[in-house]
């Protein structure tokens, strides 16, 4: 009997090991790696990619707003019917069609700030497609080692019960005793809560994956884990192309640069944007109606060389014509 206990761990680690082997030889997989075009897929797929792809859009329609411009035409008009008393009624009007134009410096900074703007967007999206990887490698080996797990403990059971029906054997040729049975079974009952804990782990770490990552086509049976294997590059090598290629950093330099550009521009609407337009009006208690070009600018100079707060004082030219 003490030859049985001692044999029964070296027993257990050599069956492990061929079922093991056996298991990977059956599947024919050598990889513990899900193919690249499924993971593509996942990633694409996942909640978090998606949202950041649609702050790209955002970021690029707010390109093209500063691009384009806050400036617009404008109309503005009014309509007045005056009643004087003991005499008639008379009819105003007032209308003007306007349109701002930006000095070429801001339009350019604009630009530049909406570029910017879409870098960064794309550098932080490809940092969530990155984040988003780790989590899907981290669920992925989860499921593989609690499939490793499972399978081990399985191995343990099959081999625990070929070790209770041989000592129900000795029992009945009389070279055990029925204490030596109620072992042998205690053993197989514990070695069996085992395998049904590592099982609902397993299933567990299946159902997490499958959930975070739907795209993903999991094989009936997890993949066996590979031996890992160091790169060949030097780690030396692997640290800086870590610092190089990430778009962490990359977003946040472009983020500085961006902050930058906006804040030339913010002192750059110290001198503000002409305006061009066209206006007519008709006062007809005097008789006399007025059209023609109207030009205007904003000379902020006045307040802003005082405070540092751009301006709003006004200066408007005109050039109309009268007729009585």
């Amino acid at each position: 009997m003490k030859k049985l206990t001692a044999l029964l761990p070296l027993s257990i680690s050599i069956a492990t090991a061929l079922a093991t082997a056996a298991h990977a030889q059956a599947t024919g997989l050598q990889w513990s790696l899900p193919p690249e075009e499924q993971v593509v897929k996942a990633l694409d797929g996942h909640p978090t990619v998606e949202a950041a792809g649609k702050r790209v859009g955002a970021a690029s329609a707010a390109s093209d707003m500063l691009r384009v411009g806050p400036h617009e035409v404008q109309l503005t008009g009014s309509y007045i019917n005056r009643d004087v008393r003991l005499e008639r009624n008379y009819t105003e009007f007032d209308g003007t069609v306007s349109r701002s134009f930006r000095l070429p410096g801001k339009a350019a900074l604009d630009r530049e700030a909406g570029q910017l703007g879409v870098e960064v967007a794309q550098n932080r999206m490809e940092d969530t497609r990155h984040q988003a990887a780790l989590y899907l490698s981290q669920l992925w080996y989860d499921w593989l080692t609690a499939s490793e797990l499972n399978r081990t403990d399985q191995s343990n059971v099959a081999l625990l019960e070929r070790g209770l029906a041989a000592v129900k054997r000795r029992v009945q040729l009389r070279d055990a005793s029925m204490l030596d049975t109620d072992q042998a079974q205690a053993a197989l009952d514990q070695a069996k809560g085992v395998a049904a804990a590592s099982l609902a782990d397993m299933e567990q770490a299946r159902a997490l994956l499958q959930s975070n990552f739907p795209d993903l086509a999991l094989p009936p049976e997890a993949p066996s884990l590979a031996d890992p294997v160091l790169p060949s590059q030097d780690l030396t090598a692997l640290h800086d192309l870590v610092i190089q290629r990430s778009h962490e950093i990359g977003a946040a330099d472009r983020e500085a640069l961006r902050l930058e550009v906006v804040a030339r521009r913010a002192r750059a609407d110290r001198l503000p944007d002409p305006q061009l337009g066209v206006r007519a009006f008709s006062l007809s208690y005097s008789r006399r109606s007025v059209s023609g070009p109207l030009w205007a600018f904003a000379a902020a100079g006045c307040i802003a060389r005082t405070t540092g707060i751009a301006g709003v004082c006004f200066t408007a030219f005109g050039l109309m014509g009268f007729s009585g």
